[in-house]
């Protein structure tokens, strides 16, 4: 992680001060340390240069980590299935297992072929226009993104695709962020593969309980990543706190009369954050003025199974076929909230 970020973190238990012992640096990255607050006397290691600040109650499983094992660990009970997945020419498999190869050979640090297969994958995995879009709001980021000369501080950041195309496009320092240890440790051996490391922090924490300081960050992304935030409103909240500038989120909603797929959203506590009416409506209520913009639409269907991998599932949503709305989701703190 950059030392820069020394001064902008505080401990997400209690928000109190911390004192730093940093052991290991690499230019400007602390790659070996720990913070322990002044307060609550909680400490947070910094190891391989990420920086850990999850609080150990959260309560929350790391599903990065639960499908990665559990498919090692397949492969390794069942070598006829990896010889299947593995052994054979990669057109040959359905879009799922190319998907599910590419996470083994990530595994494995065999990351050209693993950038091989994803490419491969998405275009069997998502509709052309369901791309098009995402390209298209991950395109016009970037754009309002050219002057930029601040730190970056990017949400649940996932396996780091927009991270990575910031990174390469431009040179202001990025942190990637996540509650999953995993994919941050894999993040990491990534953006080294890429050449783009040193330009990119990496903090595992949740942003329901953010460890920045009030008022201390200027611009904040996300990349189809709010969703996977549980707790919206606590969300909002640290959101609100931690914001000074502008928070700006590549975002699909789906259709308020997309009765079958909303059904799901509302059994699984994902509605506020993927219906547009609700998604304002929260942003506002937390103090955030919110507008869409670059909005475009685009045909989506459920994603396909494995079949090496008999049944095998990518996305959970959508379920049924459906035209989601596209845009950039820009937020800041609202004029009644400023006074």
């Amino acid at each position: 992680m950059h030392d820069f970020l020394v001064d902008l973190l505080i401990c997400p238990k209690c928000y109190g001060e911390l004192d730093w012992q940093i052991e290991q640096r690499s230019l400007n990255h602390i790659e070996k340390g720990e913070a322990r607050c002044q307060v609550c006397h909680t400490s947070y290691p910094v190891q391989d240069g990420i920086g850990y600040f999850l609080l150990p109650d959260s309560g929350r499983e790391d599903l990065w980590q639960e499908v990665d094992s559990h498919l090692v660990q397949h492969l390794q009970q069942n070598p006829e299935i990896e010889k299947r997945l593995m052994g054979v020419p990669l057109e040959t498999l359905s879009p799922a297992d190319q998907f599910f190869r590419a996470m083994v050979h990530e595994e494995r640090e065999e990351f050209e072929l693993a950038e091989e297969s994803q490419s491969v994958a998405n275009s069997g995995i998502y509709t052309d226009a369901y791309l098009s879009c995402w390209q298209s709001q991950t395109k016009y980021l970037m754009d309002r993104l050219a002057s930029n000369d601040k730190p970056l501080i990017d949400l649940a950041s996932g396996r780091g695709y927009l991270v990575e195309k910031l990174a390469q496009n431009h040179d202001f320092p990025i942190v990637a962020t996540d509650f999953s240890p995993k994919v941050m440790r894999r993040n990491r051996r990534w953006f080294e593969y890429l050449g783009i490391s040193d330009r990119v922090s990496l903090l595992a924490f949740d942003a329901t309980k953010m460890p920045f300081k009030d008022a201390s960050l200027e611009i904040m992304t996300s990349n189809l990543g709010l969703p996977n935030i549980k707790g919206p409103s606590e969300l909002l909240h640290e959101l609100r706190r931690v914001l000074a500038g502008r928070f700006m989120s590549i975002t699909h909603f789906y259709p308020v009369d997309d009765n079958q797929n909303r059904e799901l959203l509302r059994q699984a506590n994902l509605e506020t954050m993927l219906v547009r009416d609700l998604a304002s409506a929260a942003f506002e209520q937390s103090g955030l003025q919110v507008e869409f913009t670059n909005i475009c639409l685009s045909l989506a269907e459920p994603t396909p199974v494995g079949v090496v991998l008999e049944g095998a599932g990518i996305d959970a949503l959508p379920v049924a076929e459906t035209n989601l709305e596209w845009c950039l989701l820009e937020a800041q703190q609202s004029s009644k909230a400023k006074h």
